[in-house]
């Protein structure tokens, strides 16, 4: 039963991914009947952003996972959306020192359909010590920072801010948890190095 509901899982969260990401599907509709845009010109552009990410992750139970590591977005210059992937380390200092490596996605757009400062997400986080490690995956919901990006003050920010809630499912059930448990908090602050346009 449990090896069912996990694949049904896994297939719920791979459907609702590659459907909200599908390049077939259209952006936002406005009253004139034209794909709305968040840059300030009213053009269609992207702007691509790399940098150093923050993360501090707790289940509010032990001691926060702290750490940093590289972050990457995309605001595409169609219907005011936001594409973000990261890449970090933390730590957290409890009894024993216990690691942690995390890799996750998030976008503020469903089927095109603009969400935003809402945002939604997945993380593949391995959690390990000297003696044993675990692996997670957890999907989150949350909210983004800035809102939108329809003026060029938003267009130019340097900093890009999520506050998430997500729920943690282990991936092997005989194995120790090490004291993660299920319900997770997360913020993850990316402060941009570099960007570039493409028109």
């Amino acid at each position: 039963m449990k090896y069912f509901l996990r694949n049904r899982l896994w297939f719920v969260l791979l459907f609702c991914f590659v459907f909200a990401n599908s390049p077939a599907t259209n952006a936002q509709i406005n009253k004139n009947n034209k794909k709305s845009s968040f840059s300030s010109t009213g053009n269609k552009w992207n702007r691509f952003r790399y940098g150093i990410l923050g993360n501090v992750g707790s289940d509010l139970n032990n001691a926060p996972y702290i750490g940093f590591g590289f972050g990457a977005n995309q605001y595409y210059g169609v219907g005011n959306l936001m594409f973000q992937q990261s890449v970090t380390y933390q730590a957290s200092f409890q009894h024993v020192i216990q690691h942690n490596i995390e890799v996750s996605i998030h976008n503020n757009f469903f089927g095109g359909l603009d969400l935003s400062p809402f945002v939604w997400g997945a993380n593949a986080m391995f959690v390990f010590n000297e003696n044993k490690g675990q692996l997670f995956v957890r999907p989150d919901v949350g909210i983004a920072y800035p809102f939108s990006y329809r003026n060029k003050a938003s267009e130019d920010a340097k900093i890009t801010v999520m506050l998430l809630y997500g729920y943690n499912f282990p991936l092997f059930q005989d194995r120790d948890n090490l004291g993660v448990s299920s319900h997770y908090i997360t913020l993850k602050i990316l402060f941009s190095l570099f960007s570039y346009h493409e028109i």
